[in-house]
């Protein structure tokens, strides 16, 4: 049983189909810990088959966390994963118990690992204006007139890479700066220290193992 003095969570990473849940589960039922999903369509409720979630035996075996939390038409920020995640962590460490973060998306591991602003900096009239910039002029356009509003940004956002490149627009208007600044100051790091566990299958395997689990989802009613 891990002690609490320690403030340690666990996190399994891997890409899809790498058997990061079946590990997580594994390791918790070892360690006695629980599971902290950390993929971004799990955490929606009717979502099963197609996003692999863990089965009721899996769920029954050690507590999960993180999943089933909302309604499929409900808009969801990694900001808002994080604060929840954490405070999931919080109250399993408060158990005594080792959190083991299952995933998953990679932006809810990093916001949830190294941390990401509160801010809420949202504005559904202004994200919409740049949704129809976007489709009209294309996103390099838009990268453009990030790159002459916050060039840090706009130099770790492709100029492809439409939804983020939006979303950094929508923060920058909103918070009245660069996002980039906004993400200096108002970051906050997580109160617990953090431990990677990485998934690597060669290539073929790897292919294999999501072939199958897509077999597998047609097989469940997956159409």
């Amino acid at each position: 049983m891990i002690q609490q003095a320690s403030k340690r969570a666990l996190f399994v990473v891997g890409p899809t189909a790498s058997g990061k849940t079946s590990l997580a589960v594994e390791i918790a039922l070892l360690s006695g810990g629980e599971v902290v999903s950390a993929d971004s369509r799990q955490i929606y409720r009717f979502m099963d088959i197609g996003t692999a979630k863990p089965g009721p035996h899996e769920q029954k075996t050690v507590p999960h966390h993180m999943i089933d939390i909302l309604p499929p038409d409900t808009v969801f920020s990694a900001g808002e994963y994080a604060r929840l995640a954490r405070a999931a962590i919080e109250e399993i460490l408060a158990r005594n118990r080792l959190p083991v973060v299952a995933g998953g998306s990679g932006l809810y591991i990093r916001a949830l690992a190294d941390g990401i602003f509160d801010g809420q900096y949202r504005n559904e009239a202004l994200r919409s204006r740049l949704k129809s910039r976007l489709n009209d002029e294309g996103a390099p356009a838009l990268h453009r007139r990030l790159a002459a509003a916050d060039p840090d940004a706009a130099g770790r956002i492709h100029p492809n890479d439409g939804k983020r490149i939006i979303r950094a627009l929508e923060v920058t208007a909103l918070a009245g700066k660069p996002i980039s600044s906004v993400q200096r100051e108002e970051t906050r790091a997580p109160d617990f220290e953090v431990r990677m566990v990485g998934l690597d299958w060669p290539r073929d395997v790897l292919y294999r193992r999501v072939e199958d689990r897509v077999d597998r989802m047609f097989e469940s009613g997956l159409v």
